[in-house]
């Protein structure tokens, strides 16, 4: 019996120690399951040298925002390019149609419409029963005029002239007297016209009412009244129209360029 009894002691002994052991190794397993799981996450991540998960993260953050602020800039730039190309497309609608309705002006409340100005080389227009057609260089300039002011106005007191540098008014009593219906001496370079109505032929100075407007009237210049050859040195460019209050001694000049052909 003291054979088994020395065995048993020795059992008791050694089994603190083999408890130990065991603990340990679950412990040691249980480690590194967890440190293999952790590589293996780490691994499923390919990084730059020097570069960590944290920085990676900051650096894709910072990507989005910068890539959004630069679709936003982009996005207001082509706005931008499309509101100036609006804009650019109204202001050549609006310049076209002035172009084509004529030179507008305002003076002593009306407002006064240049249709056209013509070169002429024949005063056929204005050949009446009792005068005869002659050949020459002439100058013919439709209105329309409209009475947009707060008072009546009176067009027997208004004086339609042009002025050019090639006009020589002295010579025009020579040939028309004191006839001044299609030029008359003003000044050296200035000579005056009557206003005409297209159908009647007869001088336009009536009065006009508020909001009234005239039209198919027109205005007849001899530019070389004692010859039937053209005056070569009378372009439109340099030429004005001349609207002249004889009462208050005011004007306005309109330039005559923009209807060159």
């Amino acid at each position: 019996m003291k054979p088994k009894k020395r065995i048993i002691s020795r059992v008791m002994r050694l089994l603190p120690v083999f408890i130990l052991a065991v603990v340990v190794a679950l412990a040691a397993t249980s480690c590194g399951s967890g440190g293999s799981e952790e590589s293996q996450a780490s691994s499923s991540i390919k990084l730059p040298p020097g570069m960590t998960e944290e920085s990676l993260e900051e650096d894709a953050g910072t990507s989005v925002q910068v890539t959004a602020v630069d679709d936003e800039e982009e996005a207001e730039e082509e706005e931008g390019e499309d509101q100036e190309e609006d804009e650019g497309e109204e202001d050549e609608t609006s310049s076209q149609d002035t172009s084509s309705a004529g030179i507008d002006a305002y003076f002593d409340g009306i407002f006064i419409t240049v249709l056209s100005a013509t070169r002429e080389d024949s005063n056929e227009i204005v050949a009446a029963a009792n005068q005869r057609e002659t050949a020459g260089d002439y100058l013919q300039i439709e209105l329309f005029m409209e009475n947009v002011g707060d008072e009546l106005v009176d067009l027997s007191k208004y004086s339609f002239r042009i002025y050019n540098t090639a006009i020589d008014a002295d010579v025009y009593e020579d040939f028309y007297g004191t006839d001044g219906t299609y030029g008359g001496y003003v000044s050296e370079n200035v000579i005056s016209a009557t206003l005409l109505d297209y159908a009647s032929l007869q001088s336009v100075t009536y009065k006009l009412k508020l909001g009234e407007s005239v039209s198919d009237v027109f205005l007849f210049y001899d530019l070389n009244p004692c010859s039937t050859y053209t005056n070569s040195g009378f372009v439109l460019e340099n030429t004005n129209l001349v609207i002249y209050n004889t009462d208050s001694g005011e004007e306005v000049e309109i330039n005559l360029a923009g209807l060159a052909s």
